[in-house]
């Protein structure tokens, strides 16, 4: 309910009238699971957009180890209280700004988003998957969803990230509403124009 407060509330950053089901995160961390298993003392760096309530962040920091690093920025000041308050710790990192705004030190190997894009500007839409372009290096895993619907998308920007790099997409009907899911990887490291 809580959450639904917050979607009526300004829809334009909350973007649904439900949290996540474990069932989308599952799915949504499962490409940082398995690389995680195959990764032996070498630590990785994780960047997660708009966390929303948290179920994404709960898995993964439920996934990470001592020496990984990982970042969450939260816009909406009452989601970002909540966030810093479950999951500030060690090596995890939570800031409370726009994602336009955020200063990395370095790039990220996983970078996660629950972005309302479809809510959002179209020239919004665009330069956060630029800024999103701009964390990645080489190699990096993109995981992000939506919620199902006939044209996925209004953003023409993202439309061709996701043409260029997509390596799987999935349609997780167990959510409300039901979400596709994308992951991505980003294999060169010039922009798209």
């Amino acid at each position: 309910m809580n959450h639904l407060k917050h979607f009526i509330k300004d829809f334009k950053h909350t973007g649904a009238v439900a949290p996540s089901s474990k069932y989308l995160a599952k799915d949504v961390v499962q490409s940082l699971e398995k690389d995680l298993q195959t990764r032996n003392g070498t630590s990785v760096k994780i960047l997660e957009i708009g966390p929303g309530t948290g179920i994404f962040t709960e898995a993964i920091q439920s996934l990470i180890r001592p020496y990984d690093h990982f970042d969450v920025i939260e816009q909406n000041e009452h989601f970002y209280d909540l966030i810093y308050s479950r999951f500030q710790n060690g090596n995890t990192k939570v800031y409370h700004g726009d994602v336009l705004q955020y200063q990395a030190n370095s790039s990220y190997d996983f970078i996660f988003s629950s972005v309302p894009y479809e809510s959002l500007p179209e020239d919004i839409s665009t330069q956060i998957w630029q800024k999103k372009l701009e964390l990645s290096h080489q190699g990096t895993i993109i995981t992000y969803y939506k919620y199902l619907k006939p044209n996925q998308f209004r953003c023409s920007f993202e439309k061709e990230t996701v043409k260029r790099y997509l390596i799987e997409d999935k349609v997780i009907l167990r959510n409300i509403p039901p979400a596709k899911m994308y992951t991505l990887c980003i294999n060169q490291q010039d922009e798209l124009s």
